[in-house]
């Protein structure tokens, strides 16, 4: 079987693998992008892109068709016991160099697809429910075996392939791992409630609950919930918000996302 030959092999078409090839074919390279998905990410996971973020993609020029898309937030608030504690923004004004001062709320499923997108008008497309079996260094090169039995060889390889990484783990390359003590739900909905809905991050702190409260595009709105176990339903967290928020109440008309994550 012949080996085909390309600059770059990228493992993972998450935001970061995507950008990896997308600024690598604005570069001039050629590029292999593979993934054990079938698609672009249809919902969940983040919610945000960062000021920085923004310039990057000014230089990529994507910033045109992202940034209509999405809410600008650059203002948090704090409510604690149904009352107003604090609003804050000025934080921003502390950052040099920076062209936009705000977040974009915006999911990043818009992200991944106008990416996906700009790589099929390439003819770089990611070679999508395709994984990676082996990686070899022959002769200062690396010729990555994927999953249809084909061989490519490249000058480099890029792992973004997430924290389970098959090619960290098949270079042995250490990974630190802080094991998690706080544990948040996550979800992502179409809410109804008395609470005025505003274009910022709200905190709602309670005694037996952290909530914050998340504005995304169009009318998607996302609330991570501080849980005491990792053995919840959606009807605990949902509770807890209501708890957080009293005497405000909510419920969700419409759920898109549920999930949970852990951090130290």
């Amino acid at each position: 079987m012949s080996i085909r030959r390309v600059d770059l092999v990228i493992v993972g078409a998450g935001p970061v693998g995507l950008m990896c090839a997308y600024l690598a074919q604005l570069c001039g390279m050629s590029t292999v992008i593979v993934d054990k998905s079938d698609g672009p990410l249809k919902v969940g996971r983040a919610d945000a892109l960062n000021a920085r973020t923004l310039q990057l993609l000014e230089l990529a020029s994507l910033f045109d068709d992202l940034y209509p898309l999405g809410k600008a937030c650059n203002t948090s608030s704090v409510w604690a016991d149904g009352r107003f504690i604090s609003r804050q923004s000025s934080w921003w004004e502390e950052i040099e160099g920076c062209l936009h001062k705000h977040f974009l709320m915006l999911g990043q499923s818009y992200v991944e697809k106008i990416l996906d997108e700009r790589l099929k008008q390439k003819g770089a497309a990611v070679r999508r429910l395709t994984s990676v079996e082996d990686i070899e260094i022959v002769d200062g090169e690396c010729v990555t075996a994927i999953s249809n039995g084909e061989k490519i060889q490249s000058h480099y390889v890029i792992g973004a392939d997430g924290s389970r990484s098959f090619v960290r783990n098949h270079f042995e390359i250490p990974f630190e791992i802080l094991r998690p003590q706080i544990v948040w739900a996550v979800i992502d909905g179409i809410i109804d409630t008395d609470f005025s809905k505003v274009p910022e991050i709200i905190v709602f702190q309670a005694e037996t609950s952290d909530v914050a409260w998340i504005p995304r595009e169009e009318n998607i709105d996302r609330f991570y919930v501080r849980m005491d176990t990792k053995d919840f339903t959606i009807e605990d967290a949902i509770e807890k918000i209501n708890r957080a928020m009293s005497p405000h109440t909510l419920s969700f008309k419409e759920i898109f996302w549920f999930s949970q994550f852990s951090v130290k």
